[in-house]
């Protein structure tokens, strides 16, 4: 899917919060709608909206609370807090990760139970956690494809097997596969490029239906 974005047309990718917090391995606060809507790999640490900044707040991106935000929240008047809290989840961010296995404050949940933001913990310290998140949302939104043939792993190389229906595609690869190689994907094959890599796997909801 694509969308617009600051005039620039950019990949939209929808995740559900369970993919999102089993790729990462994120503790799940709040589902909230149960879907991540991702249109950038950037990632934020919301310090200065959390000071009242708001002028060029980057809403579309994933926002990540560290022990600086945390700690300068715990500071903050309790209506300050309220008021930067509200507007902050009010922007409609894709969801909040909390970093090193804080504690999260009372009103972070609410508001995000107000929202319906998902809500996130991880016990990774944030700078690894961040680029984690990068890694991860660079390729969520990569370009994406799916080609019909048989995806094999020879010797370390990919090899796909493609041709019209009925041409012996499944053959061939059933005759390589009895003298050792692995098949990776069969009939669908998802092919996703990654800079100046082109990875291919099995599409997600068939890749249990065959043996390796």
């Amino acid at each position: 899917m694509k969308s617009k974005l600051n005039g620039e047309e950019k990949k939209i990718t929808i995740l559900t919060c369970e993919q999102f917090a089993n790729a990462l391995k994120l503790e799940t606060i709040f589902e909230g709608s149960g879907e991540i809507t991702i249109c950038t790999d950037s990632v934020s640490r919301p310090g200065l909206p959390f000071a009242g900044f708001f002028e060029h707040f980057a809403e579309e991106r994933v926002q990540v609370i560290g022990n600086v935000e945390n700690n300068f929240l715990t500071c903050l008047p309790e209506q300050r807090k309220i008021e930067v809290l509200d507007r902050f989840f009010s922007k409609g961010i894709p969801c909040l990760v909390v970093a090193r296995n804080l504690e999260i404050d009372d009103y972070i949940i609410e508001f995000a139970k107000r929202y319906d933001v998902p809500l996130f913990r991880s016990k990774r310290i944030t700078t690894y956690l961040i680029s984690q998140l990068n890694e991860y949302l660079f390729k969520s939104l990569a370009p994406t494809t799916i080609l019909h043939g048989v995806m094999l792993d020879i010797l370390g190389v990919g090899v796909l097997i493609t041709g019209s229906a009925g041409i012996g595609k499944s053959e061939t690869a059933l005759e390589l596969i009895s003298k050792g190689h692995r098949i990776v994907a069969d009939d669908s094959v998802e092919i996703r490029s990654l800079g100046s890599s082109l990875i291919a796997h099995s599409p997600q909801k068939i890749q249990y239906f065959y043996g390796s």
